[in-house]
């Protein structure tokens, strides 16, 4: 009987500790203002956004009826008051905030530098749901400024975030909408922060572990802005950016910070003319795709990041002042890859340094990206910059086609790479290549310096979804070395063919079907 007994209280010390680590699972329902019974047992009887908001409500250990690990608050119908969570989730069991059907966080604006939901804990979940939604309906280009007048129509010019994550790890934004956040006039002189930028998603302080994927951003001066503080575990996928000065920007915040193992791979990033023009002081927006980049402070660097995987993304026409579609920038940039991306030019507007632009960082491999340029006369391929006597080093270049640009790639004299495999189109045969003492050259002086010496410079015949298919030249010839130890499928996720060689390019071609019925 004693050892009955002693087996029950065991047992429920143990049930009470799993309950206490795991959460309970409940379910908690969020509206602006109290409904029915204020209970939160679901929408029609749920508790007030302030509640959410108080200390008092959140629970680690997990109680019962607050919010804690393992919990998923819903959140219903339109909200207006800015929330912040207040108790770390368990590892296993986040704390999940779920927009229902319909739900909307939906005002004018809020204050600036703040987010309309603040995650400042750890193992926390900001799930969109269905069609969850963030929007400013009132906030960008006013009618007027200090410095000059505009015809923008916003009363209200506030730098707000939209999901904010302060500080914390083991953080998880999903499948949500956020737009509007500054809906700006093209070539209005807004008087915006060259220090501080404000992006649909906010990132700062050491805040590891991080996921933002499947989410749909728009009009903000960044889609995700992401400021290291010795920060690891970052990935940024699948998500559509459009109307962005720099549809992901990631840089640690100082010459003491350091970030790695950052991944930004399978986003479509479109658009940025909204940002032409200049801040007040006269300053042009940084207009890019993707932007990275290191503090320098000379050798051994410090403010770095390592271990950066810039891959399968779709990059389109950035605006007047755009400067490349994927920019590594600085000293500290190393070891950074970059494959299966499409860039690509539709109007008069290019990037101004190149499509791809590699900045004083060491050990950078281009390989199988597809650059599409629109044809205008400035128009250049892939830039290996340098700054102060410190230059590009080990570059390597591997099975890219670069298309319809005049120059196919520009570098600063004292840079250094390896290049093959590659296709060369360019429509100005006579300028394909070019160095900072102006010099120009053409394929053959190229591969008199033994460079691509397996490469083309045929017109790669891509179809409409930029595939080689069979009746492409590189559809037939493959014309691509075999990249397996690093990386296996292309864009789509199509095993690149082991028996005809890779294609060169983002997508891997279409070969032609083996003849049948052979006696």
């Amino acid at each position: 009987m004693l050892k009955a007994t002693l087996k029950s209280i065991l047992f429920l010390v143990f049930f009470i500790a799993i309950s206490s680590s795991s959460g309970f699972g409940e379910n908690i329902y969020i509206s602006q203002t109290t409904n029915g019974t204020g209970s939160g047992v679901d929408c029609a009887d749920a508790n007030s956004a302030s509640w959410f908001n108080s200390p008092g409500s959140w629970a680690n250990p997990k109680q019962s009826g607050l919010i804690g690990p393992g919990d998923t608050v819903h959140l219903c119908g339109t909200l207006n008051t800015e929330l912040s969570t207040n108790a770390n989730g368990n590892a296993g069991y986040p704390i999940t905030i779920l927009f229902e059907k319909g739900a909307a966080f939906s005002i004018a604006t809020w204050a600036s530098y703040t987010g309309a939901i603040e995650v400042k804990n750890n193992y926390i979940t900001v799930d969109g749901g269905t069609n969850g939604l963030i929007k400013a309906t009132d906030n960008g280009t006013g009618p007027s400024f200090s410095n000059g007048t505009s015809s923008g129509a916003m009363d209200y010019s506030n730098y707000i975030y939209g999901v904010y994550i302060h500080g914390a790890s083991n953080v998880t934004v999903k499948d949500l909408n956020i737009s509007g956040l500054y809906a700006r006039l093209a070539l209005s002189n807004d008087s915006l922060p060259n220090s501080f930028g404000f992006g649909d998603i906010q990132i700062d302080g050491n805040s590891n572990n991080i996921t933002i994927a499947n989410n749909t951003l728009s009009d903000a001066m960044f889609g995700v802005y992401d400021i290291l503080t010795d920060t690891s575990n970052v990935m940024v996928s699948n998500n559509t950016i459009a109307n962005t000065s720099t549809g992901v920007n990631i840089a640690p915040g100082n010459t003491s910070t350091t970030g790695s193992n950052i991944s930004v791979t399978g986003n479509t990033i479109t658009g940025g003319a909204e940002w032409d023009g200049s801040w007040g002081d006269g300053q042009w927006f940084h207009q890019d795709g993707l932007h990275f980049f290191s503090q320098d402070g000379g050798l051994p660097v410090a403010g770095w990041i390592d271990g950066l995987i810039i891959s399968n993304n779709y990059l389109q026409d950035f605006g007047t002042h755009s400067t490349a579609h994927i920019y590594v920038e600085g000293q500290g940039m190393q070891n950074v890859l970059i494959y299966n991306n499409v860039c690509v030019d539709t109007g008069s507007n290019y990037a101004a340094n190149g499509m791809i632009t590699i900045k004083k960082a060491d050990n950078t491999k281009i390989y199988n990206n597809t650059l599409l340029g629109a044809g205008t006369s400035d128009n250049i391929g892939i830039y290996l910059n340098g700054l102060n006597g410190i230059y590009v080093q080990n570059a390597d270049i591997k099975n890219n086609i670069i298309e319809n640009v005049r120059t196919i790639m520009a570098w600063q004299v004292g840079s250094t790479w390896t290049s093959d495999y590659n296709d060369f189109y360019s429509y100005d045969p006579l300028y394909m290549f070019e160095d900072s003492n102006n010099a120009w050259y053409t394929l053959s002086w190229w591969k008199g310096q033994g460079c691509d010496l397996h490469g083309l410079g045929i017109n790669p015949g891509l179809a409409s979804n930029l595939v080689p298919n069979a009746s492409s030249p590189l559809g037939i010839t493959a014309g691509g070395v075999n990249l397996d130890a690093v990386f296996t499928s292309d864009k789509r996720g199509v095993a690149r063919s082991l028996d005809f060689g890779w294609s060169m390019g983002a997508y891997e071609g279409k070969r032609p079907s083996p003849p049948t019925n052979l006696h």
